[in-house]
This record gives structure tokens, sequence and C-alpha cells, in this order.
């Protein structure tokens, strides 16, 4: 859930709490069992109603879709160059 500040919008910590546990319960599972995972499977590892992990995401594609994105964002931070390509490292077929 969130709450309206002004022009900002604040997650409430038990909501971003249930949105984490989604997550990793999600890529526990997909790794086990591969894509056979259902919503009701990721909610009762997370342990979070059905109905709470579909306020939160509308399929276990999306949160799989979060979760790579948040791996990808962990990655960039221990990678500061892979953000800022080297100049004319392209033109030399480097990385």
């Amino acid at each position: 859930m969130t709450t309206e500040t002004g022009s900002r919008r604040i997650v409430r910590s038990d909501a971003e709490r249930n949105r984490r546990r989604l997550i990793k319960s999600a890529a526990f599972l997909v790794n086990r069992r591969g894509t056979t995972v259902k919503m009701t499977d990721v909610a009762e590892r997370a342990e979070v109603a059905t109905a709470r992990a579909y306020r939160h995401f509308s399929s276990i594609d999306e949160i799989l879709a979060e979760f790579g994105c948040n791996v990808g964002l962990r990655l960039l931070k221990f990678q500061p160059e892979a953000r800022e390509p080297r100049r004319g490292a392209a033109l030399r077929g480097e990385r």
C-alpha cells in the first residue's frame, strides 16, 4: 500500500517487506521447480495471502521481471565501469 504526501508516494514498510518476500519466494521456487510455479505457491512460501500477492503482482512473470531488474541494478552497483563505457571502446571491439 502507498500513502500520498504532497507529490511523493510513500510505500508502507510492511507492503515493501511483502513485495520483497514475494520476489525472493518466486525466484527460489522457479529455480527449484521451473515454470510450473503458481501464484498460490509463491504466496504460501512468502507467508502472504494470495489476494495480497495479486495486489503487488499480476503474474509470476511480473514478479520474475522485477527480480531480473533488481539483479541488474545490483550488478551495476558492483561494476560502475559497466555504466560508463570507455570512449571508443565499441569501435575497437571492446566491451
